[in-house]
């Protein structure tokens, strides 16, 4: 059997032997287990993630002509959170989803670049552990921040910091986790605007959690309390936040919220996703902004099973413009 290294592209062939799981299963620390906390089976994983990779009709089909609405062709940065023990969890999402047409890597080349829509990194801080691996040169889907590797204290807001400044080309930048099987089409045709309520500046999407705050805080927490009252964003249903599974900000809202000393600079400890959802909104109250928080369910399947996400891809129709529903109701 060949080496994972050396390994054909055929997704029937193991990506693995036995005891290259083993020991990548072995070697992943409590720490590091959190970033991929519904795998519970590495080798059942591997084999659901190349099972969706072949079943996923549109996964080889171009985005040209998807992505491209009012605002012109757009790009997508995607953030797959991870840590550096991670390899082998890296190397199965590399073999799936990462491969569809469309899909490139973000560091290590010129972007944007053509033929390519949604621009793809593993982001992880530096000093990951406590013999850290030294690499030559870091790979082209990998993307270190300036920052000590960490849970919960500060690692969303550094990543959309610096994406937003580092890629100024990019229309929208995103957060998922390594559990998340994204349905690329489905997310892409959605920002086009094909399958979204509304446009607007600042944008955040994913899906929605929580309603406690827009009932019963007397001052309200709702993202458009700053809107038009005849706009379409005013009309969009109030949530506390998103669901962490995957989510992401318009590059406007990610630049402009992430300023040095602003409310989110200064509030960046706490559970990373909550703390992300209740920093925008205070942003948005403090500086009298409009944004369009707006469901997108049935984009990504999540080992965890959360409310938003599919059971099966197949069974998902991603061309239809018909998911868009109130935003706890989970479509199964």
């Amino acid at each position: 059997m060949k080496t994972p290294e050396h390994r054909g592209a055929d997704p029937r062939e193991p990506l693995h032997e036995n005891r290259t799981m083993e020991k990548a299963v072995e070697s992943f620390d409590a720490e590091a287990a959190q970033v991929v906390r519904g795998i519970r089976d590495f080798t059942k994983w591997s084999q659901l993630w190349r099972d969706m990779a072949a079943s996923d009709e549109r996964a080889n089909t171009s985005f040209e002509g998807v992505f491209g609405g009012p605002l012109g062709h757009g790009a997508l940065v995607i953030g797959v959170f991870s840590k550096e023990s991670a390899t082998e969890y890296r190397k199965v999402i590399r073999d799936t989803w990462m491969k569809q047409g469309g899909v490139c890597t973000l560091m290590g080349e010129k972007a944007p670049r053509a033929g390519c829509r949604v621009y793809v990194a593993f982001v992880m801080g530096r000093g990951d552990s406590p013999t850290p691996m030294y690499r030559q040169a870091p790979l082209g889907d990998e993307l270190y921040l300036d920052i000590e590797e960490n849970m919960n204290h500060g690692k969303s807001f550094a990543f959309f910091s610096a994406a937003a400044r580092q890629f100024p080309w990019a229309t929208h930048i995103a957060k998922m986790d390594m559990d998340v099987f994204p349905l690329l089409h489905k997310v892409v045709a959605s920002l086009d605007g094909s399958e979204k309520p509304c446009w607007a500046k600042y944008e955040f999407w994913g899906v929605k959690v929580g309603t406690r705050g827009c009932t019963w805080d007397p001052l309200g927490r709702s993202f458009n309390d700053n809107c038009p009252a005849e706009s379409c964003v005013k009309k969009l249903p109030c949530a506390d936040g998103m669901h962490g599974g995957m989510y992401g900000l318009s590059r406007d809202l990610a630049l402009e919220a992430t300023e040095p000393g602003g409310y989110w600079a200064k509030n960046n400890i706490g559970p990373e996703d909550g703390v992300t959802s209740s920093s925008l909104r205070k942003w948005s109250q403090q500086n009298g902004k409009c944004v369009s928080m707006w469901m997108m369910a049935d984009a990504y399947f999540h080992m965890t099973g959360s409310v938003g996400s599919v059971r099966n891809i197949a069974q998902v129709n991603q061309s239809t413009n018909d998911y868009y529903r109130e935003p706890y109701v989970a479509r199964r």
